[in-house]
């Protein structure tokens, strides 16, 4: 290795982020093409290069000899990625010498015709034939030929035998080799006269052709650099202690100038591998043009910190991701306000969250909401490419009061993803922990993590769908309450059964909000980048006064819907304030009256209401919304829509033929003219 790189390395260790970056720019498309060559899936890979550099930033204090620096990096990314394809549950075949004779020689590289270079069919078999080798040949081939690692550095990497090493580079190419030839004998192609180019060529050709693109590296930096903002933060809170100090002089050098400017090129040159590169005397402890790069002794002996750069840090910039959260949620309004009743609090729920669960280092949006009497939705929301898209939703999550539903939403430290654990019991005990794992751009649930099950004293105890004790069941638990960092929401309802995680979480704070709570701080996000420039002042509102509204929803409303034991029919009467139910029972046909009163009534836009109320009976809480005759089905709220169609047995087709009061809480109500 190169003077350069390794004095790169030793100022990369003493806490030189512009060092640190420089050395992404330098080996991630060696990275990412040895993870590709792994897991075949763009998205994968990007994770395995992202998490490759941040073990490499955290372990690089740990690299006694620096010049090993190229095989370490990609020992790392091996192991990253073979965890990867673990998880995704593929078998990574180890066939070695003990599946044929040994390998003392690596055949020379074979020849083959131009056109698996110049034809996309011909290229693409070629790349087919690649794909199905087994996953370490595939590696071993990557190391050699477009990393170009001799056998004894690819025997350390795969931390196998140099013989291993030859041997799984043989078959590979025996096996590439004979599949072309049977193509050549299916088709009848007859390349006589053809030019031929080594194998190594059109390999790396096509590696180079899945390398990833400018934006692709740019995003993995942003992670990367996420990460370390956020170690620094931690050794922060340490003061006076050695990890602080260079926590914080880490902290002051980090910034995207250098990583997007070399991500999209436009500093030609700077991301050069070796010899003299312009700008890089700037580039390390902004040492003065023309001088020597500092050696690790030499950074180490200088006793006045460096400047750090001019340029301030640049946050990541979500306020896109925000202003889109925001609008799902202006959305689903109705079916989240009325997620309370569920629980059975006296209190306004949380059924907010904020987290990257999804491990892209962006948040992704958590909500719970009303679904139906008993369950409630688990919706995670992320933003990718300029768009809001569903990463889970996780139907019949249990949160009704009556049956005594406890359940906690929860992060751990060192884990991807989020935990749900469920407490179900009135007249049992049942206790479930499932985790969910990112998948791409969505999250995937595991096999159940824990589970207990009590019920008429007969304990079923399983870990990860495996029969286990109960001391093997309450160890696991100790372990994952040990870990967790936050409770991203929670709810309790009727009885706490008392099992140890529900007991933890309790005493952990919860960091959800309320609906207001996250419009507010959405809105307050979204708009954060424009908020310090001068804005016109805007003309006041006028909106519609509280008694044309009120005169507006006065009437009397109907509702029928069939459910178990018979019919139910509801009638509503608004007058005034006043909001006055009246249901016959489904059994007895006895009447039951009650009334509450109608607050918070606001116009939410083009004659669309909003109000809650407040009384002694079911209704309690709940909110409701008013759309007037003759709106557009296409401007009324989904899940309203759907409430609305129940009612009617049948979807109206342009505009509403009558007025509704809707509430996710208790149905449709139709207005009789």
């Amino acid at each position: 290795m190169d003077k350069y790189t390794i004095d790169l390395i030793g100022a990369a260790k003493l806490g030189n982020i512009a060092a640190f970056e420089h050395l992404y720019q330098m080996y991630k498309d060696k990275i990412y093409a040895l993870s590709m060559s792994t897991l075949k899936n763009a998205q994968d890979a990007e994770d395995a290069t992202q998490q490759t550099f941040i073990q490499v930033y955290e372990k690089l204090q740990t690299l006694n000899n620096n010049s090993a620096f190229n095989t370490w990096i990609q020992r790392i990314a091996i192991n990253e990625s073979n965890a990867i394809l673990r998880k995704r549950k593929g078998e990574i075949s180890m066939d070695d010498e003990e599946n044929g004779a040994l390998a003392e020689r690596i055949e020379d590289d074979f020849m083959l015709p131009y056109q698996y270079a110049e034809q996309a069919d011909l290229s693409q078999r070629l790349r087919e034939i690649i794909d199905d080798l087994p996953t370490v040949q595939r590696q071993a081939l990557m190391l050699q030929i477009y990393n170009n690692m001799s056998i004894a550095e690819i025997a350390e990497v795969m931390d196998c035998s140099e013989n291993t090493v030859k041997s799984r580079i043989r078959y590979a190419k025996e096996h590439i080799k004979t599949e072309i030839e049977e193509r050549e004998r299916e088709s009848g192609d007859k390349f006589y006269g053809a030019v031929l180019l080594p194998f190594g060529t059109l390999f790396t050709n096509l590696t180079r052709s899945q390398s990833m693109l400018p934006e692709t590296a740019m995003r993995i930096w942003n992670g990367i650099n996420q990460h370390i903002m956020g170690l620094a933060a931690a050794a922060g809170a340490a003061q006076g202690t050695a990890a602080a100090n260079m926590a914080g002089a880490t902290a002051a050098k980090v910034g995207m100038s250098l990583g997007a400017k070399i991500a999209i090129g436009a500093i030609a040159g700077i991301a050069l591998i070796g010899g003299a590169v312009f700008g890089i005397s700037q580039l390390l402890n902004n040492t003065p043009a023309g001088s020597a790069v500092p050696t690790q002794a030499q950074t180490a002996e200088t006793e006045a910190p460096t400047e750090a750069p001019t340029e301030a840090p640049t946050e990541p910039d979500y306020s896109a991701a925000y202003a889109s959260y925001l609008e799902v949620l202006e959305g689903r309004e109705s079916a989240i306000r009325n997620y309370g009743w569920q629980l059975g609090s006296s209190t306004e729920p949380r059924p907010i969250a904020f987290a990257d669960v999804c491990g892209d280092s962006a948040p992704e949006m958590l909500v719970m909401e009303a679904s139906s009497s008993f369950q409630g939705d688990l919706s995670v929301y992320s933003f990718n490419n300029g768009t809001v898209s569903t990463a889970l939703v996780e139907n019949k999550v249990d949160v009704f009061s009556a049956a005594g539903t406890c359940y906690s939403v929860f992060t751990a430290d060192g884990e991807k993803g989020f935990f749900l654990h469920h407490t179900i019991g009135d007249d049992f005990e049942s206790y479930t922990t499932d985790h969910y794992v990112p998948d791409g751009n969505s999250l995937s649930k595991t096999e159940a993590l824990y589970y207990r099950d009590d019920t008429n004293g007969n304990v079923d105890i399983r870990v990860d769908e495996k029969d286990t004790s109960i001391d093997a069941y309450n160890n696991g638990c100790d372990a994952l309450i040990a870990k967790t960092t936050h409770v991203l929401i929670k709810g309790t309802a009727g009885v706490n059964l008392g099992d140890k995680i529900t007991l933890a979480m309790d005493e952990k704070k919860n960091e959800a909000m309320t609906y207001d709570e996250a419009i507010t701080f959405l809105k307050n996000q979204s708009t954060a980048e424009s908020s310090s420039a001068e804005t016109p002042e805007q003309p006041a509102q006028t909106g519609v006064s509280q008694a044309d509204m009120l005169s507006e929803i006065a009437g009397h409303y109907t509702a029928s819907y069939v459910s178990m034991g018979g019919t139910d029919l509801f009638s509503v009467d608004i007058d005034g304030e006043q909001l006055t139910t009246t249901s016959l029972g489904r059994m007895t046909g006895n009447k039951n009256t009650s009334t509450c009163t109608i607050t918070e009534l606001t116009d939410k836009e083009d004659n669309v209401y909003a109000f809650k109320l407040v009384g002694e009976d079911i209704l309690d809480g709940a909110v409701f919304f008013y759309y007037p005759a003759g709106k557009p089905v296409s401007e009324v709220r989904r899940e309203d829509m759907e409430m609305i169609n129940r009612l009617d047995g049948e979807d109206p087709t342009d505009v509403l033929d009558a007025a509704y009061i809707v509430s996710a809480k208790s149905g449709a109500y139709r207005k009789e003219s």
